[in-house]
């Protein structure tokens, strides 16, 4: 919630210092580009740059940004499965745990009942 009041707070602060800038320079300019001629104000030839711009930057930008969030997507369905894969071995290591013990008394009887009956009475 912090992160969208600060986006909108510089969003508006932007659009503030854009009316202010463009209130103060009215200028008249002439663009040239090939064979086109254009006379606009100065602020409003430096927006539409600034604007191209970003737009120039955010289409280079967007390969880079799919790729990291396919990558990203990848990594986190690999973390999902080796967590499932180590609580599966979690449970294995404990099922094999209780099997020890089992075998353990087990053997710990036929011991002791083997010695029973080996004891002269």
């Amino acid at each position: 919630m912090r992160l969208l009041f600060l986006i909108s707070g510089f969003v508006i602060g932007l659009a503030i210092a854009a009316i202010l800038f463009a209130l103060q320079n009215k200028a008249i300019v002439a663009v040239n580009f090939g064979v086109w001629t254009v006379e606009e104000p100065l602020s409003l030839v430096i927006l539409l740059t600034l604007s191209m711009g970003c737009l120039a930057g955010l289409l280079i930008s967007t390969p880079t940004l799919i790729n990291q969030s396919r990558k990203l997507a990848r990594q986190r369905k690999r973390i999902n499965e080796l967590e499932q894969d180590y609580n599966e071995t979690i449970v294995n290591i404990d099922n094999q745990r209780k099997r020890i013990e089992y075998l353990e008394d087990s053997l710990k009887s036929k011991i002791g009942a083997s010695l029973a009956e080996s004891e002269p009475q």
